[in-house]
């Protein structure tokens, strides 16, 4: 469905409920002027969202059958060692050929798609189509010896820290003043 008939359903809907509003609004003033003076009028609370329920109820029957997927991003763990940084994205349907990684120093680009099956009758709420994540990684890398495997729809990298960045243990002498 094409966002130009949203819009014109949408703007219709909106015309509706603004004559509602009006026509409400004229009756109520003329129930008013027939019994003014008159001491027998009985007391109604007045609920000012009524009109937004009722709004808002027509707006999600109007969208009810209409689920577009969202953009999806693939989930990512990152667990950080000594010696270098792992990195898991859920890449599930996915093969392993439409999936594209990018390694820089201090980040990590993936790029995959997922092809659209066509079948005929079937209502799917999966999400076709390319995606990408880019992660940020807190420690520098050597992106020349990254390492990848992809099993169930699972991707797996493993990304060694640089020789400057890998963990080092030294002792630091404290030196006491003399008395």
């Amino acid at each position: 469905m094409k966002y130009s008939v949203i819009t014109t359903e949408f703007t219709q809907l909106y015309i509706m409920v603004n004559i509602r509003i009006k026509a409400t609004n004229y009756i109520l003033n003329q129930v008013d002027k027939q019994l003014e003076g008159k001491h027998n009028m009985a007391i109604v609370r007045y609920n000012p969202w009524a009109e937004m329920t009722a709004l808002q109820n027509q707006i999600d029957r109007m969208f009810e059958d209409l689920q577009v997927p969202t953009f999806k991003t693939p989930a990512a763990e990152l667990t950080e060692t000594e010696d270098a940084l792992h990195l898991r994205l859920e890449l599930p349907g996915v093969s392993a050929k439409d999936v594209d990684i990018e390694v820089t120093e201090n980040a990590v680009k993936v790029i995959a798609e997922r092809k659209l099956e066509n079948k005929e009758g079937t209502r799917s709420e999966f999400y076709y189509g390319k995606f990408q994540r880019v992660i940020p990684l807190k420690a520098r890398i050597q992106n020349t010896n990254v390492t990848a495997e992809y099993k169930d729809g699972i991707l797996n990298l493993t990304l060694p820290k640089s020789e400057q960045e890998k963990n080092k243990v030294v002792k630091v002498n404290l030196e006491q003043p003399a008395a």
